[in-house]
């Protein structure tokens, strides 16, 4: 159970960063 816990976790984290990067892009194109 742990195991599969800490592996989801991680598959979680590949699929936000690129969202948050993108976002944080998106927000400074906007202020610029």
């Amino acid at each position: 159970g742990e195991w599969k816990k800490f592996t989801k976790g991680k598959d979680h984290q590949r699929f936000m960063y690129p969202r948050l990067l993108g976002l944080a892009a998106h927000a400074l194109a906007e202020v610029q």
